[in-house]
C-alpha cells in the first residue's frame, strides 16, 4: 500500500472520528481492558454477532445477531432503518477506489473528488444511533 493511500485513509479515518452535533447517537469506544482490548457500545460489552447481508433483516436479528457490514454508501438509507426497525448495529462501508481497478492515489484531484463524494453520507448518518464502526475501503489489495 503507498504513502498516499495510507495518507488517505488516515484523513478520512479523522474526519470520521471528529465529533459533530449529535442525535442521540450511541457511544462506542475500544477500552484497554486487563485481558486485552474490549468493544463497548454505550457503556457495555458488545461482541459482534453479525452478517454482510443487504436483505433478510428479520432473520439475523431473530437469529441472535447483532449488527450488520455494507460495502458501500448505496443502501444505507434502507440498511440504517432496517437496523433501527430490528435493533441492529451497522458498520458502514465506504468503497474506496482500487488502484488494481485504475484508481491513482497520486492524483490529487481523484483522491479529492472521492473524499467529496463519500462526505455528504458520512456526515448524514455519523451520529446515528445504529451506527457501530465505518468499513474505511474494502478488497484494497
Amino acid at each position: 500500500m503507498n504513502t498516499k493511500k495510507i495518507s488517505f485513509i488516515l484523513l478520512l479515518s479523522i474526519f470520521l472520528a471528529v465529533p459533530g452535533y449529535s442525535n442521540g447517537g450511541s457511544k462506542v469506544e475500544i477500552l484497554k481492558t486487563d485481558a486485552g482490548y474490549q468493544l463497548q457500545v454505550n457503556g457495555e460489552p458488545f461482541y459482534i454477532k453479525g452478517a454482510g447481508i443487504d436483505d433478510h433483516y428479520d432473520v439475523l436479528a431473530a437469529s441472535g445477531g447483532n449488527s450488520i457490514r455494507t460495502w458501500g454508501v448505496g443502501m444505507w438509507e434502507e440498511v440504517f432503518e432496517m437496523a433501527e426497525q430490528y435493533n441492529l448495529y451497522v458498520c458502514a462501508g465506504i468503497w474506496l477506489g482500487q488502484e488494481r481497478q485504475g484508481f491513482d492515489y497520486s492524483d490529487p484531484d481523484a483522491v479529492r473528488q472521492q473524499f467529496e463524494r463519500f462526505k455528504p453520507y458520512i456526515l448524514k448518518y455519523k451520529d446515528h444511533p445504529n451506527l457501530l464502526m465505518w468499513g474505511i475501503g474494502n478488497e484494497l489489495n
